[in-house]
């Protein structure tokens, strides 16, 4: 089942489509950054494969993102397709967890990245 989603996954990436194309907002502080929860790129509440999907098309320009940091699944400081794998590999595979923030929060490492 997994295989077959990652899959289909791919495949809607490479005609530019994903499988959730809404996007929400948490509140923010005085200094206009936004809350953010690391994985859940797409701001529909929940950290899933859709997460993954828009990273990708978002790395392939078809996709805008308000919250780079929300993006930054490994918490590295660079968008790339590392945080795709990184986001499947923790959903799928047990891997590595997700870095702080996992609940709504803000970014508690120092980058470039930005939630506004």
């Amino acid at each position: 089942m997994t295989r077959i989603l990652l899959l289909a996954s791919g495949l809607l990436i490479g005609l530019g489509l994903t499988l959730f194309v809404g996007c929400g907002e948490y509140p923010g502080t005085g200094n206009g950054e936004h809350a953010f929860v690391r994985g859940d790129a797409n701001f529909d509440g929940t950290v899933n494969l859709a997460d993954s999907s828009f990273i990708l098309a978002f790395i392939a320009g078809n996709r805008n993102a308000n919250c780079l940091d929300a993006l930054d699944v490994n918490d590295d400081g660079q968008i790339s397709q590392d945080d795709s794998v990184y986001l499947i590999d923790f959903l799928f595979n047990g891997g590595a967890a997700i870095p702080e923030p996992t609940q709504l929060g803000f970014d508690p490492t120092q980058d470039n990245l930005r939630c506004f």
